[in-house]
């Protein structure tokens, strides 16, 4: 059982892959537009956030560098996503997640 997997379904995907052109195309003109990079991020969240891992976490990244008022925000959130990752591919009982403890 998938615990933070929740798939749309297949009208919804549609309508979600479309809104991702969207902003992949805005992105193109605009590479360090926030807006578009965000939603990037939660359409690939809703989509499959474990098949977009790292597409998510690489646009987390560059969020922090486009939105710096914001960094400890997107830091937070790629920390949370990625125990859930770690969670769910976990093939036994042990998860380190020592990089993202202090």
């Amino acid at each position: 059982e998938n615990r933070f997997i929740n798939l749309p379904n297949q009208k919804t995907k549609e309508v979600l892959q479309q809104a991702l052109d969207n902003c992949n195309q805005l992105l193109e003109l605009e590479p360090d537009s926030k807006w578009p990079l965000y939603t990037k991020v939660l359409i690939l969240l809703a989509l499959d956030s474990q098949l977009n891992h790292q597409d998510v976490v690489r646009s987390l990244r560059r969020l922090a560098e486009v939105d710096s008022k914001h960094c400890k925000f997107y830091a937070d959130t790629e920390a949370r996503l990625v125990i859930e990752y770690r969670i769910e591919k976990a093939e036994d009982d042990t998860l380190d997640i020592s990089e993202y403890t202090q």
